[in-house]
């Protein structure tokens, strides 16, 4: 597991007036790979602190990182007294962070002038970016914070 510098956030991500009232992309993640299903309202139930400490986790695919994630987590909740946290069944990497380009993307990224996506460009992006766009292009109606992942991760002009 490695914790960066700061706030594990996207540029859009961080333009929130208060980015830690939304569950980050990078927390997602964690979330999505370890299994765990935490509701907005118990996100915004943890303190500040708690919400940093798992927002500066970075995205990785290695198990260690998970069970890692996970440990932070469970003492964040525990102490929170939020309720039990949902659990599903753990995203593989490949539904995470997928190697090729999914047809959501490609579908949102038309919504956005962006005709298409090129795998060298796909592939160059990090584990948390491809992660990001792959979460963003679930719905149909286009969104806005996918346009502005688009811009930040150079795959379209501004």
């Amino acid at each position: 597991m490695t914790y960066a510098s700061s706030l594990y956030l996207f540029a859009f991500e961080r333009a929130q007036p208060e980015p830690l009232a939304f569950m980050p992309l990078g927390v997602r993640f964690y979330l999505d790979r370890c299994g765990y299903r935490l509701s907005l309202a118990q996100w915004q139930a943890l303190p500040e602190g708690d919400r940093a400490t798992l927002a500066r986790i970075e995205p990785a695919f290695d198990e260690a990182s998970a069970t890692a994630f996970a440990r932070v987590l469970e003492p964040c909740v525990s102490h929170a007294s939020i309720g039990p946290v949902e659990t599903q069944a753990c995203e593989d990497v490949e539904t995470l962070a997928p190697a090729a380009v999914p047809d959501t993307v490609i579908a949102q990224a038309a919504q956005h002038g962006v005709d298409d996506i090129a795998q060298q460009a796909w592939s160059a992006l990090t584990i948390g970016q491809r992660y990001a766009l792959a979460k963003l292009a679930r719905k149909a109606r286009r969104s806005e914070d996918f346009g502005a992942a688009m811009t930040e991760f150079g795959l379209r002009a501004h």
